[in-house]
């Protein structure tokens, strides 16, 4: 199972929008996968590094990232941790 990782933070509209389209993609995806939610305040190397960014899907095993809006296609190549055409 893939882990991915969901950094954001509370009264994030943007977060909670992202973590139902996880949600919601989870229903029809090929690749299970679970999500963790980490709150970069409780992190300063994190929310130095991601608080312009957030919220950011990392795939933990490949390290890849992706910022939101995302369309289900780059998550479909983040779950199977192809590099996306053109990076």
């Amino acid at each position: 199972m893939i882990q991915l990782t969901l950094l954001g933070t509370e009264h994030c509209h943007l977060c909670d929008d992202a973590a139902a389209e996880l949600e919601s993609h989870r229903l029809f995806s090929k690749v299970p996968y679970q999500v963790t939610v980490k709150d970069i305040i409780d992190d300063e190397s994190l929310f130095d590094r991601y608080r312009k960014l957030i919220p950011v899907i990392i795939n933990e095993s490949t390290g890849q990232e992706m910022s939101y809006p995302f369309a289900i296609t780059e998550l479909m190549v983040l779950l199977e941790g192809k590099e996306v055409e053109g990076e």
